[in-house]
């Protein structure tokens, strides 16, 4: 992992931008070199990242994992938490953070080179938007888009319908690859966080990949199976070839936000004990699979009400976090493919993954450490591996890659976007149970400070009410 103390840099570039970069100035006022008033597009950039990073791997995170069965609230206000009693005020620093600090910084980005005329970097982030908004509108539905990040013009930006908010990430992500492909300017790669590039230089089809890989995804989450296949089959297609958000040892600084959340800022309160997601990691064992090995790299412990997120391994100090990844390209191939194509395409793309893990995979582990043999056409015939003869051939797979993804995307957003996009799918969604009651939460909630600021803001929605894209 190279240059890990520029996150550092970074973050601090992050709230340097908030001061500076939307302040409106005095005509004919002097300029003080020393308090500029802008930064230069590629430092913004590197500030959009970081940002991007937060909203993934942060709070929201942390309670996708405790409303999706990964982790458990143990203490104090995460008790409350993990017993779906959220208020709106509890998503108020998030949502500033996809906002202000992603897309306000994306828009001045392509603002300004739009005068440049550097493409690459304007495609760039627009692959960064574009991953935050269709992520904001995943979690709540409705959200501000066309009219956001504007305020002059609109003070009280509209909030856009989910269904047309996910339209215009696909529009978004093609003009993006448009830029991308279009050979004209470059990205140095110390503005970069996610990759090196050659000679100095972020290459360009490394992020056209990562465009077709969000474009799969936004697909596949609104149900259209067909053309989430066909991005995917151009998205990240190597490991090196994701996005992911390197960390180091400095705290408040470059460390990995779950290691500071669990050791330094709120020991205790997120566990794992009696948790759903690390107990079906040990249940899930047969001939050909075994799981202990990424049980270890999230989880310690060995009896189920005292486990703990593993410090030392998926959430360590140093640990690198998964954005767009390899993995879940793979496994988008796998589901898109069983849903559109054929059981066999779905099934070459599952043991595709199987084989990638076998090797190691995303846990890094050693190969003799895990057990994921290829998979059968027989293992999902009634009677068979997979299949106790209680569903069809196909909805054995089609369940065995749904449970996959689910075990993949521990501690990632998308876990939750799963469980609810798969709902009403009873015979082959993952039976996740509810932390109370027998409902499972549906959507964020919108904060409070936007509910303060935004007259059009929408009236309140509680957490079981299903997304439009979920109904």
């Amino acid at each position: 992992m190279r240059h890990i103390n520029k996150i550092l840099q970074y973050t601090l570039a992050v709230g340097f931008l908030s001061v500076f970069s939307c302040q409106s100035l005095v005509d004919d006022l002097d300029e003080d070199p020393n308090n500029p008033d802008s930064a230069p597009a590629e430092l913004t950039l590197a500030g959009a990242m970081v940002a991007d990073a937060l909203v993934h791997e942060g709070e929201l995170a942390r309670l996708a994992g405790m409303w999706s069965g990964y982790f458990t609230g143990s203490d104090r206000q995460y008790i409350g938490l993990w017993r779906y009693n959220s208020t709106a005020t509890d998503f108020d620093s998030p949502w500033g953070n996809l906002y202000y600090g992603v897309v306000q910084q994306t828009r001045i980005i392509q603002e300004e080179t739009q005068e440049t005329n550097n493409q690459v970097l304007r495609g760039i982030s627009q692959v960064i938007e574009a991953h935050a908004v269709g992520t904001a509108a995943s979690l709540w539905g409705d959200v501000p888009y066309r009219q956001a990040a504007n305020n002059e013009e609109f003070p009280n930006p509209e909030y856009d319908d989910q269904l047309q908010v996910f339209g215009d990430m696909q529009v978004l992500l093609d003009e993006a690859i448009t830029n991308l492909e279009s050979g004209n300017g470059t990205v140095s790669a110390d503005s970069d966080i996610f990759f090196d590039g050659d000679d100095g230089n972020v290459v360009p089809a490394t992020w056209v990949r990562v465009a077709y890989t969000l474009k799969a995804r936004y697909y596949l989450q609104v149900g259209d199976y067909a053309a989430a296949y066909m991005a995917a089959q151009n998205g990240i297609d190597t490991a090196e070839g994701s996005v992911i958000m390197p960390h180091g040892a400095s705290y408040l600084g470059n460390m990995n936000v779950y290691f500071s959340f669990l050791v330094f800022d709120r020991a205790g309160y997120l566990t794992a004990n009696n948790a759903f997601g690390p107990q079906l990691l040990l249940d899930r064992q047969n001939s050909k699979t075994d799981e202990s090995a990424r049980f270890s790299y999230h989880f310690t412990g060995s009896i189920p009400e005292r486990y703990d997120l593993n410090t030392g391994a998926a959430y360590a100090s140093e640990a690198s976090f998964p954005l767009i990844t390899y993995e879940e390209n793979l496994l988008t191939l796998a589901e898109a493919g069983a849903r559109s194509q054929s059981f066999a395409v779905g099934l070459g793309h599952l043991n595709e993954f199987r084989a990638y893990m076998e090797a190691g995979g995303y846990i890094g582990a050693e190969e003799d450490d895990v057990t994921m043999e290829e998979y059968l056409e027989a293992d999902f015939q009634s009677g068979g591996l997979e299949n106790d003869g209680d569903v069809t051939q196909d909805q054995a797979l089609l369940r065995e890659i749904l449970e996959e993804r689910y075990l993949t995307f521990i501690g990632r957003l998308m876990g939750f976007t799963d469980m609810r996009r798969t709902m009403n799918e009873t015979e082959v969604r993952v039976n996740v149970p509810a932390n109370v009651g027998s409902q499972l939460p549906e959507r964020f909630i919108y904060p409070q400070s936007e509910v303060n600021a935004n007259t059009s803001t929408p009236p309140p929605v509680g957490v079981f009410e299903p997304t439009d894209v979920n109904q």
